[in-house]
C-alpha cells in the first residue's frame, strides 16, 4: 500500500542496519545527481563536499555509536577520507583556475598517494585481524605483484609511451596505477577470509573496488583521449565515500575490530584462480615482450618478477611452517584425548568399585536374611537391617556426591548467593560431625563473604571429614579477614600429604598412598575445589612443620553494613 511507505521508512530508521541502508541510498542518489547535473561545476563541487563530509561524519558516528574494541581500522578509514577529499578539493580548485585538468605531479597527487597508503593500511589492518599470521598479507603481495605485471603491460607502458609528461608526472602515474593494483589485491584477499560474510567488510571492500574502478576508467579514457572531468567516470570515487559511511554505520562494524582466534584462508576456487593469474602474469608479460615486441623485458618487469618469486617462496615457507604447527597441535590434542580416555576409564572403574562395596554388603545381608530368616534371632535381624540401612545411606551419599561433582564440572551448579559470615557454617559442620574442633576467628573486619551457605557448609564438612580420615587431632579451623579477603584454614597434626601426591590432591577419585586404611570415594577435595571456584575463590594445600596438613580457602570479602560484627569473634 502506498500509505505504508512512511511506516516502512520509519521502521528502517529505527533498526540498526536500516540506518546504514538509508544512508547508502541517500548518498548514491547524491552521486547520481552529480553525474546528471551537466556542466554545472558549482553544483558538482557542492555535491562532492556534501558527500565527503557526510561520509566522514557517518564514520565518526559509527565509532561513537558502536564503540568497537579497537578503533584503529576506522580511524584509518576516516583519515583516508579526509586526505582523499582534500586531494579532490585541490584538484577541483586547479581545474577551476586553469579551465583544464591539472597536470600529474602537482600537490593534489601528494594527497592522492597518501590516500592510497592510508587506505591500504586500513585494509591490511582488517586482513591481519582475521588471518593467521602474515599469510594473508603475503597472499595479497603475490596478487599485487602479478597484477603489477599486467598493469605494466596494459596500462602503464601505453600511457608512458603516449604521454609527454615530465619525469615526476610519469612517476606519479606509475605509482598511482601500482597503488590501485595493491588495493585491489588486498580487497580480493579480504573476500577470502572468514569475515567475508560480514556486511561492514563487504561495504568497505566495495568502497575500495569503486575507487579502483574509477581510477582504471580514467586511465583508459585518458589513453583513448575521451576522458572528461566531472563525467560518470568520477562516480566510483564518490561511491567510495558513500560505501565507507554505510560500512561504519552498520552494526557489524564492531566485528572487524574484535580480537578473535586467527584462522587461515578459506580456500575456495577464487583464491586459487587469483593466485594462478598472479603466478602466470610474469609468463604472460615475458611472452608478450619476446614474441610481440621482439625484445627483452624492461628492468621493471624483471624486478617485479624477482619479487614475485621471492613472495611465492615466502608463502611456501609459511605454508610449511603452518603445517608443522598444525601437526604439533594435532599431536597435543591426540595426547589430551588419550589422557581423557584414561581418566574416563579410571572414573568408571572407581565409581564401579565404590558402588560395588555397599551393594555387595546389602546383597549379602539380604540373602542371609532371606535364606536363614527362621534361624536368626531378633537381635541379628535388627543388626542386619541396621547394616543394610547404613550401606544404603552410604550408597546414596556416593550417588549424590558423583552428581554434585558432575554438575560442578559441567558448570551447571546453581547457587543462592547471600551475605554470610563463614564462621556460622564452620560451626554447623563441626556440630554435625560431632568433632572436637577449635574455631578461631581473627582480624579487624568480619569474615563476611557473598556465597551460598549450603556450599560453604559442604566445603567445611568435606575438609573436616578429610582431616578426620587422613589426619590426626587436634583439628583446628582458623578464619582470618582483612580489607580484601577472608581466609579459612583447616589443619590437623597428622602425617600430611606426600610431596609427590600434592599436585593430584584435588583430582577426581584420588587418595594418597598412605590412605589404604581409610574409606572414602576420593571425591571430597575435588568437590571442595569446585565449590570454592563457584564462589569465586581458590583453595590450596600447605604442609605444616614439623608435621601436619593444612587446607586454605580464600574468598573475596564482602563489605558488610556499618556496625556488623561476627558472632564468633575470638575462639569457639
Amino acid at each position: 500500500m502506498p500509505g505504508d511507505a512512511p511506516v516502512r521508512i520509519q521502521a528502517a530508521l529505527r533498526s540498526a542496519s536500516g540506518v546504514s541502508v538509508v544512508f547508502l541510498v541517500l548518498m548514491l542518489l547524491a552521486v547520481a545527481a552529480y553525474v546528471n547535473v551537466g556542466d554545472s561545476s558549482v553544483a558538482q563541487r557542492s555535491l562532492v563536499v556534501v558527500i565527503s563530509l557526510s561520509s566522514l561524519l557517518a564514520v565518526l558516528v559509527g565509532v561513537v555509536r558502536y564503540r568497537p574494541s579497537r578503533r584503529d581500522l576506522w580511524y584509518f578509514v576516516a583519515l583516508a577520507q579526509v586526505v582523499g577529499a582534500v586531494g579532490a578539493g585541490v584538484w577541483y580548485a586547479k581545474f577551476a583556475a586553469q579551465d583544464a585538468p591539472p597536470v600529474s605531479g602537482g600537490i593534489q597527487d601528494v594527497f592522492f598517494l597518501a590516500f592510497y597508503v592510508i587506505l591500504g593500511a586500513a585494509l591490511i589492518t582488517a586482513l591481519r585481524r582475521s588471518e593467521l599470521g602474515n599469510q594473508g598479507v603475503v597472499d595479497a603481495a603475490i596478487f599485487a605483484a602479478g597484477g603489477m605485471l599486467l598493469a605494466l603491460l596494459i596500462l602503464v607502458e601505453p600511457s608512458i609511451g603516449m604521454s609527454d609528461l615530465h619525469v615526476l608526472g610519469r612517476t606519479v602515474q606509475i605509482a598511482s596505477a601500482f597503488a590501485d593494483v595493491c588495493l585491489l589485491a588486498i580487497a580480493l584477499r579480504l573476500l577470502m577470509t572468514a569475515q567475508a560474510e560480514t556486511p561492514s567488510l563487504q561495504l568497505l571492500v566495495g568502497a575500495t573496488l569503486a575507487w579502483i574502478a574509477s581510477d582504471f576508467v580514467r586511465i583508459w579514457l585518458t589513453l583513448i583521449g575521451d576522458y572528461v572531468p566531472g563525467s560518470s567516470a568520477a562516480a566510483g570515487w564518490l561511491a567510495f565515500f558513500a560505501l565507507c559511511g554505510a560500512a561504519a554505520l552498520h552494526p557489524s562494524m564492531g566485528a572487524l575490530s574484535e580480537t578473535r582466534d586467527p584462522t587461515g584462508a578459506i580456500v575456495r576456487w577464487p583464491f586459487l584462480a587469483v593466485l594462478a593469474m598472479a603466478l602466470l602474469g610474469s609468463t604472460a608479460v615475458t611472452g608478450y615482450g619476446l614474441l610481440v615486441k621482439k625484445q627483452a623485458n624492461s628492468a621493471a618487469t624483471v624486478a617485479i618478477t624477482a619479487v614475485l618469486s621471492l613472495l611465492v617462496a615466502t608463502r611456501l615457507a609459511l605454508l610449511l611452517r603452518g603445517e608443522e604447527r598444525l601437526r604439533h597441535e594435532l599431536d597435543l590434542r591426540n595426547e589430551r584425548l588419550l589422557e581423557l580416555d584414561r581418566m574416563k576409564d579410571g572414573f568408571v572403574a572407581s565409581v564401579s568399585h565404590e558402588l560395588r562395596t555397599p551393594l555387595t554388603s546389602i546383597r549379602g545381608f539380604t540373602t542371609t536374611m532371606t535364606e536363614r530368616w527362621d534361624q536368626l534371632s531378633d537381635e541379628d535381624k535388627l543388626a542386619f537391617l541396621q547394616t543394610i540401612d547404613s550401606q544404603a545411606k552410604r550408597l546414596n551419599r556416593l550417588v549424590d556426591t558423583v552428581l554434585l561433582l558432575s554438575r560442578l564440572q559441567a558448570g551447571r551448579m546453581s547457587s543462592v548467593r547471600e551475605p554470610l559470615d563463614i564462621a556460622r557454617p564452620a560451626r554447623d559442620a563441626v556440630a554435625e560431625l560431632g568433632l572436637d574442633v577449635r574455631i578461631e576467628v581473627s582480624g579487624e573486619t568480619a569474615a563476611v563473604v557473598e556465597a551460598d551457605p549450603d556450599h560453604i557448609y559442604q566445603i567445611f564438612v568435606n575438609l573436616l571429614v578429610n582431616a578426620r580420615r587422613y589426619g590426626a587431632p587436634p583439628i583446628r579451623i582458623r578464619i582470618e579477614s582483612d580489607d580484601r579477603d577472608v581466609i579459612a584454614r583447616v589443619s590437623d597434626e597428622g602425617e600430611g600429604v606426600p610431596v609427590e601426591f600434592v599436585p593430584h590432591l584435588f583430582d577426581n577419585f584420588t587418595q594418597a598412598p598412605n590412605a589404604e586404611r581409610t574409606q572414602g570415594s576420593g571425591l571430597g577435595l575435588a568437590i571442595v575445589k569446585g565449590l570454592v571456584e563457584t564462589a569465586g575463590g581458590e583453595v590450596w594445600y600447605e604442609r605444616l612443620q614439623p608435621r601436619g596438613a593444612c587446607f586454605v580457602v580464600r574468598l573475596r570479602r564482602l563489605t558488610e553494613p556499618h556496625g556488623y560484627r561476627s558472632p564468633l569473634r575470638g575462639a569457639a
